[in-house]
């Protein structure tokens, strides 16, 4: 969710409202969000210019290695926002051992 908060400062810069909720998820997780107000100028601030980053994929793959979800788009009244949910448990109960993932 790094990235989440990488890309309000790239994409959205300063002027905007960024808020970052973490909530146990009543499925039995952890639910992350990361969401903005697109108020911000991002091109004025001298931001839009930052590289790097692996963007939604390098969201994705951490989390699904977990067996968890994200989602990740335009809010209605504006702004982006990315969700992620994370199921509770060790780690060998989601994420697929070593062998299982070369198989």
């Amino acid at each position: 969710m790094q990235e989440a908060l990488t890309h309000v400062i790239k994409h959205v810069g300063e002027g905007t409202y960024c808020e970052v909720t973490v909530t146990a998820d009543p499925r039995g997780g952890v639910r992350i969000e990361v969401a903005d107000d697109g108020a911000g100028n991002a091109a004025v601030s001298g931001r839009a210019d930052l590289k790097g980053g692996h963007g939604l994929v390098g969201m994705r793959e951490p989390v699904m290695m977990y067996a968890g979800t994200l989602e990740a788009g335009p809010r209605a009244g504006g702004g982006f926002a990315v969700s992620a949910r994370l199921p509770y448990g060790p780690a060998h109960e989601t994420a697929p051992s070593r062998q299982e993932a070369t198989e």
